[in-house]
């Protein structure tokens, strides 16, 4: 058992002492209440909560949390997103194909042939094929 290097009870938690996007490595054990006061988390218990506090802050700040829509990207201000000119290529054609009456399968090939790739560079999944027409209409 390691004890918390602020309160001698067990640790739970590895802490950097400067933040690893600064370039910090070096860690200091802490217990579960000690590391939520050095991230000003009043009643941490575990990782969840902590992150659930960061990503409100984030929030707080107007910085951008979540997730990307296909067809959109993120702008160099950092928080707002702009359209992706590839990707709405790939999610008119995918509305189009749709409207023809194509299926998923079908219109997942046609893209793939039309130079259009997901994200993730693999194939293109029927889930993902009928979001990308779903969310077509949430671009900016």
């Amino acid at each position: 058992m390691i004890p918390c290097w602020s309160c001698d009870l067990p640790a739970e938690h590895h802490h950097h002492v400067v933040p690893r996007i600064l370039g910090g490595t070096r860690t200091i054990p802490l217990c579960a209440i000690c590391h939520g006061k050095a991230h000003g988390v009043a009643g941490f218990r575990n990782i969840g909560s902590l992150t659930k506090a960061a990503l409100d802050l984030m929030r707080i700040r107007g910085e951008r949390v979540g997730s990307i829509p296909y067809g959109s990207q993120l702008a160099a201000d950092g928080r707002t997103l702009e359209a992706n000119a590839t990707e709405l290529r790939a999610v008119d054609l995918a509305r189009q194909l749709r409207a023809e009456g194509l299926s998923l399968r079908a219109i997942g090939a046609r893209l793939t042939a039309a130079g259009c790739a997901p994200r993730g560079g693999n194939a293109w999944n029927p889930n993902t094929v009928s979001r990308l027409a779903a969310v077509a209409a949430e671009i900016p």
